[in-house]
């Protein structure tokens, strides 16, 4: 089970540094991104996932002369292993 941690590494864990990943643009909710970084964490036999930034993201599009608006959240994260 991998666990978001968005406040660092608890000082009591023993933790080993495994990759830092960035959530692709396209996801729309933090929620999308946590589920995201968690999947990748086990890529890395990573079990806790530290979120170092987050921002939302503001898109414009347009198609067949109409403006489509959205914002999207991408966040940058530390995968550790952690005992």
């Amino acid at each position: 089970m991998v666990r978001i941690e968005e406040n660092g590494i608890p000082s009591t864990k023993n933790c080993t540094y495994k990759a830092q990943m960035s959530c692709p643009q396209g996801l729309f909710t933090a929620n999308d991104c946590y589920d995201w970084h968690k999947k990748t964490a086990t890529k890395y036999d990573a079990n806790t996932v530290v979120i170092t930034s987050s921002r939302k993201v503001a898109t414009l599009s347009i198609a067949n002369n109409f403006a489509f608006g959205s914002e999207q959240t991408t966040s940058l994260a530390d995968y550790y292993t952690c005992k």
